[in-house]
């Protein structure tokens, strides 16, 4: 469920400079609102990576692509989005001076449904790969619809300040100049764990929000 609410407004007030006598009875006010909309987190998304070790290149390589077409083939067929990324292959030796090659993968799978993604992250560990995050997020979608909500929540209460403040000041809006709009923060994963343990859906909401400043012209 989303939510919605008022963070906060400043203004200030300023005259503008005479130019005429028209310009001599309008006032510059500076106002700036800000928005916020929440929502529980959507998309659910495991970073991997594969990796195969091997006393030459070619053969580490060739480990980690078979590895990479078999992940591939066996997430086509479920609901969640594979996408395979950063590719490396690097050569150290061990304490004996060996030599030897290192070829890895990285691999990120996403979907809304924790099931089927914690399986299939389970059963890439048991075949070596390796989980380095597992995290919650707002999918795209859910993300602009909040953005949205924010834009409008803070343009309701810049409008409504604007006529209070007017209101006390015994003048009235004549218009709106120049709109800013920011977007200063932008929800972060949420990490939940290391492992392939399910993790359970937070009720702690992703947040979102904006904030819109613009010159409001006062009139008598």
């Amino acid at each position: 469920m989303k939510r919605v609410y008022w963070l906060g407004s400043a203004l200030t007030l300023a005259m503008l400079p005479t130019c005429s006598m028209a310009a001599d009875n309008l006032t510059t006010l500076y106002l700036s609102a800000t928005g916020k909309a929440q929502a529980t987190p959507t998309l659910l998304t495991a970073n991997m990576t594969l990796q195969a070790e091997a006393s030459d290149a070619a053969a580490a390589q060739a480990q980690v692509n078979a590895m990479s077409q078999r992940v591939t083939k066996e997430a086509a067929g479920s609901p969640v989005h594979l996408s395979v990324q950063d590719y490396s292959v690097a050569q150290s030796e061990n304490k004996a001076g060996a030599t030897h090659w290192l070829a890895q993968q990285t691999i990120v799978i996403s979907g809304k449904e924790a099931e089927p993604l914690l399986k299939l992250t389970a059963k890439y560990q048991s075949e070596g790969a390796a989980l380095s995050g597992l995290s919650w997020s707002l999918d795209d979608a859910t993300h602009d619809a909040l953005m949205r909500d924010a834009r409008a929540d803070a343009l309701h209460h810049l409008q409504a300040d604007a006529q209070q403040t007017a209101q006390v000041m015994g003048m009235h809006v004549q218009r709106y100049k120049t709109i800013r709009v920011e977007t200063p923060y932008t929800p972060r994963p949420m990490m939940m764990a290391r492992m392939a343990a399910a993790p359970q859906r937070t009720d702690d909401a992703q947040t979102v929000s904006v904030t819109i400043s613009a010159d409001v012209i006062l009139t008598p």
